[in-house]
């Protein structure tokens, strides 16, 4: 009798997991970039670039996805280059995604600004079929730098080699001067 329970709760727990696995599909996006919050975007105040934000990945769904990306946090430096709405194809592993960030004049040294961006699936659900939300979501951290100072402009001087072949003809000029100098005297 025991061992007729132990079977039937383990039977109902596999049941469970398996109906579990097959009404929520694996979240299959992935995002991979070279800026995070411990790893941030340096700028200086002033300066204004675009910059690969992020890639947007898609190995395991087994179908193409629809993503529409939205900036949740840091607009007011940032906003997305071209379209919001990004297709990542089936085994994708870089979709970019383009920002144009603008640190203010005004900014601080040493001032740090955030950005993140929520990615929603937008994959249209086959008919008849309960659509489950997919989102992703990215922040990386921007730290003002100061900005170098500009290494002063080479005059447009003299070069050596200028200076030494002046010098040469010089000499060369004297020494002829004094050549015939010294025969008219004698």
């Amino acid at each position: 009798m025991k061992i007729n329970k132990k079977k039937r709760v383990i039977e109902r727990f596999l049941a469970i997991g398996i109906l579990f696995v097959m009404l929520f599909p694996l979240v299959s996006a992935g995002i991979g970039s070279r800026y995070s919050l411990d790893s941030p975007l340096q700028m200086y105040a002033g300066e204004s670039k675009e910059i690969k934000f992020a890639s947007l990945q898609n190995l395991l769904s087994g179908k193409d996805e629809l993503y529409n990306g939205v900036i949740a946090e840091g607009s007011e430096i940032a906003e997305i280059v071209g379209e919001a709405l990004y297709d990542v194809p089936s085994g994708s592993k870089d979709i970019p995604i383009t920002l144009k960030v603008s640190i203010p004049e005004e900014a601080q040294i040493g001032a740090g600004f955030r950005i993140l961006m929520n990615f929603q699936d937008t994959t249209p659900a086959g008919e008849g079929m309960v659509a489950i939300s997919k989102s992703v979501s990215w922040a990386i951290q921007v730290d003002v730098i100061e900005k170098p100072a500009e290494a002063e402009p080479v005059s447009e001087g003299m070069s050596t080699t200028t200076i030494v072949l002046l010098v040469l003809g010089i000499i060369i000029i004297i020494a002829i001067i004094w050549f015939v100098v010294k025969k008219k005297k004698q």
